[in-house]
């Protein structure tokens, strides 16, 4: 899942028919992407799947929500992530029309329900999905904690809204800020509907573990400590010189943490994206596949820690001022990103702070 900086990725990074998937229509302007919000369900039965053939054999799919990579091997196919429950049926009908070949294996790089809402529908296919040991315990414990979370972040989302003045330029981002907050009200009233609806996976590995699947050669990478989520994981195809990372990196946006929900750390995302680029090798033939919007190249990798630095420095210095948050992220808008993409991340900051001041950073593991 994603905030303001997630959705920003999702709604102008990508194509305009992903954002109207999402209850969003996309209108083109001579200064760019315009978006207006207009109302629907955030979780939608998707009417089409967007289709990017990354070549060798990858491709991303995206039927409104997140990208899901699917790896055709010589034995059948590899997924990461599945999209949401509803979009789950779609993007397999989808892989069935680029090629008939049986599903071997479905790897979760969180548990979120838009990446592995579609478990059960591939458990239920007999196929072995995978995540890490600690995904598998929040996709259990997923109900009780967006009870308990989502109030917070929804509240946390209000109390940002009241920063943005209520004008004509700032209307994209209060629409962002206003769906953002029914996706929870909305995840709220499923947990509540139906708490067993997110389906557990039933494989776990904890660190790294290698595997080949079909010929293929496949790297799990385990994110120590809390990032994204407290379980996140990234799975790296070297044969085909793809990354799926999952929402450790959002290209040209700040990525949006689960601090309330999921055991998320901003830090834990600076240390994420710092062993990103230990794993993927500096080669501009490989592609990085986030969990939203266009595919990235490990270059939008090192710019994004980078930007994520000197968020984080002036964020730092303004919090030593003694300033508030709204306050915060007015004097740090526009560092390291475009003003509109990374200033909520200063509130992610304030809060992780809040928690925990210091921390020792885990060292990337080798590659």
């Amino acid at each position: 899942m994603s905030v303001r900086a997630w959705l920003c990725v999702l709604l102008v990074l990508a194509a305009p028919t992903l954002a109207r998937a999402q209850g969003v229509s996309a209108i083109p302007s001579a200064g760019g992407d315009t978006l207006r919000v207009t109302r629907g369900p955030a979780r939608a039965q998707p009417s089409f799947v967007q289709v990017t053939d990354l070549g060798d054999s990858v491709w991303v799919l995206s039927a409104g929500t997140a990208n899901v990579v699917g790896c055709l091997t010589d034995s059948g196919w590899v997924l990461v992530d599945t999209g949401t429950r509803l979009e789950a049926a779609a993007i397999r009908e989808q892989l069935r029309l680029i090629a008939q070949r049986p599903i071997l294996l479905v790897i979760d790089t969180h548990f979120h329900d838009d990446h592995a809402g579609g478990n059960g529908l591939y458990r239920g296919m007999g196929v072995p999905v995978l995540a890490t040991a600690r995904t598998g315990t929040l996709v259990k414990e997923y109900a009780a904690r967006v009870k308990r979370g989502a109030p917070q972040e929804i509240a946390r989302l209000e109390s940002y809204e009241q920063t943005v003045p209520d004008t004509p330029e700032n209307g994209r981002v209060r629409g962002f800020l206003d769906f953002f907050a029914g996706w929870w009200r909305e995840a709220l009233e499923d947990a509540r509907r139906d708490p067993a609806g997110l389906v557990p996976p039933d494989r776990a590995f904890r660190g790294r573990q290698s595997r080949v699947v079909g010929g293929t050669q496949v790297e799990l990478r385990e994110i120590p400590g809390g990032a994204h989520t407290g379980g996140d994981c990234v799975v790296l195809f070297p044969q085909r010189r793809v990354a799926a990372v999952g929402d450790l990196f959002a290209r040209g946006s700040a990525p949006w943490v689960d601090q309330f929900m999921g055991d998320g750390s901003f830090e834990g995302v600076i240390r994420a994206q710092d062993s990103l680029l230990t794993w993927i090798p500096p080669d501009t033939t490989w592609r990085v596949v986030s969990g939203h919007g266009p595919v990235a190249r490990p270059a939008d990798v090192a710019q994004s820690r980078a930007a994520l630095g000197e968020l984080r420095a002036c964020v730092e210095q303004a919090h030593a001022a003694g300033r508030v948050p709204g306050t915060v992220a007015a004097d740090c808008a526009g560092v390291g990103f475009a003003a509109d993409q990374g200033d909520y991340a200063a509130w992610l900051l304030l809060d992780d702070w809040g928690r925990v001041r210091s921390r020792p950073a885990p060292r990337p593991r080798p590659r």
